[in-house]
């Protein structure tokens, strides 16, 4: 069942599609290229989240503050491990950090809509699974999403 908590946090993620976006049209300003730029900044905001993340399992103030902003977001499985938000960020930072642009741009726009296109899909939908908690219909809707 797709519940209002789940949306929200498929809207969310579906935003993020924002981060490949910037990188690609992002002007160059003074001695920095957009793309240096937007890595600064994701460097930095990312890092905090991740930081965040990270130690809430080490600190009960870090905790305190961290679910204070994202609880609504947060599914009961993460509550004492690293968050889905923070593996995107980890894993658009190496994307972009590693691959062209030509290839890091769209892989992260990827991930961003059909991951949350067969998330949307497999939890309304929950019908036929065919690997633990993936369903056909959540597959299919990835691909589609994905084309």
């Amino acid at each position: 069942m797709l519940s209002a908590q789940e949306l929200r946090r498929q809207l969310i993620h579906v935003a993020t599609v924002i981060i490949p976006l910037l990188y690609y049209f992002f002007p160059d300003i003074g001695p920095l290229t957009g793309q240096q730029w937007v890595m600064i900044l994701f460097i930095v905001f990312g890092g905090l989240f991740v930081f965040a993340d990270y130690f809430r399992r080490r600190s009960k103030f870090v905790k305190k503050a961290f679910f204070f902003f994202v609880s609504p977001f947060i599914r009961d499985i993460e509550e004492n491990k690293m968050t889905g938000a923070s593996r995107i960020a980890i894993t658009f930072f190496l994307i972009l950090a590693i691959f062209p642009i030509r290839i890091s741009v769209p892989a992260c726009m990827l991930l961003s809509i059909a991951d949350s296109a067969s998330a949307i899909v497999s939890r309304w939908i929950e019908k036929h699974k065919w690997f633990k908690h993936y369903t056909i219909e959540g597959t299919l809707a990835y691909v589609i999403a994905g084309v």
